[in-house]
């Protein structure tokens, strides 16, 4: 008769009406491995008889407001909407991506505001390396600055890559930039060209989190 289907069936109909029979990632809070997530599995192999229904499961962990779960039954739910009245979605991403995907986030005034310092830091010193305007020939300082981007940029690929440590990620990029700004201060004859690649290069960094966009 008329009705609608439980979740579990429904969730499996619509990824395999159009992901398929097996598809790579499939992303959901860690209180739903069991037993949505193993519906949705035994539900789409026995159907298709293929495996595996999922190639990658993506589980995040809890998010906390006022030190408990937030949930609709607890009434203290933090809409997205609500929350970009006083932050930025950039500040907003910049925080979740400094809580590795898996563990608790404490939604917070002082964690975000933690956040909104750290990437106005990072800012500071992008601006500042987009300002250099010194014509003098590359030497010692430049070649250093190069050689520790590229080191930055292996620490930043590694962390990513292990399964996507985003906190890591961008405490070496906060590293980097932290001693790139000394340097800034210091040796304001910084090569306006070299100085250009590097902002170029800590961009397509950020830009994987989505901050320090233009």
């Amino acid at each position: 008769g008329p009705g609608r289907p439980g979740w579990h069936i429904e969730d499996t109909a619509i990824a395999m009406k159009y992901l398929g029979s097996s598809y790579d990632i499939h992303l959901g809070g860690a209180e739903l491995v069991f037993p949505h997530h193993e519906a949705e599995i035994a539900q789409g192999e026995a159907l298709s008889n293929k495996k595996p229904f999922v190639r990658y499961w993506i589980h995040t962990g809890m998010l906390n407001v006022g030190g408990v779960k937030m949930s609709k039954s607890l009434g203290n739910v933090v809409t997205i909407r609500d929350a970009l009245t006083h932050y930025t979605a950039e500040e907003l991403r910049f925080f979740f991506a400094n809580v590795q995907y898996r563990r608790v986030a404490n939604f917070c005034k002082s964690k975000l505001l933690e956040a909104r310092k750290g990437l106005e830091l990072m800012r500071e010193t992008v601006d500042k390396l987009s300002a250099c305007s010194s014509g003098k020939a590359a030497g010692m300082p430049e070649l250093l600055l190069l050689r520790d981007l590229s080191r930055a940029e292996d620490n930043f690929t590694s962390a990513m890559d292990d399964d996507f440590d985003t906190p890591k990620a961008l405490r070496g990029l906060s590293t980097f930039l932290r001693g790139v700004g000394s340097q800034v201060r210091t040796r304001r004859e910084l090569d306006a060209g070299t100085c250009q690649t590097v902002v170029k290069r800590v961009l397509a960094m950020a830009n994987v989190i989505g901050v320090l966009a233009a």
